[in-house]
């Protein structure tokens, strides 16, 4: 991203109508940048959750529950 975004951080349950307008009013290049983040923190979790599922069950089962999850 060449310029920094305005984002304002709100604590609480999340106003699904401001985020949209909020989304709505960015430019593409900051939307593309975002699913980018957005992306690589789910396939984050997604890698812990399978290192710690292995780690406390071992790979069989780890591999079992992900092949379950991802069908």
């Amino acid at each position: 991203m060449n310029e920094a975004a305005e984002l304002t951080s709100r604590a609480g349950k999340v106003d699904w109508d401001l985020l949209r307008r909020e989304l709505m009013g960015m430019p593409k290049e900051t939307l593309v940048e975002l699913v980018n983040v957005w992306l690589k923190t789910y396939w984050s979790l997604q890698n812990y959750w399978m290192v710690f599922t292995e780690a406390e069950s071992g790979f069989e089962t780890a591999a079992k529950l992900d092949a379950q999850i991802w069908r």
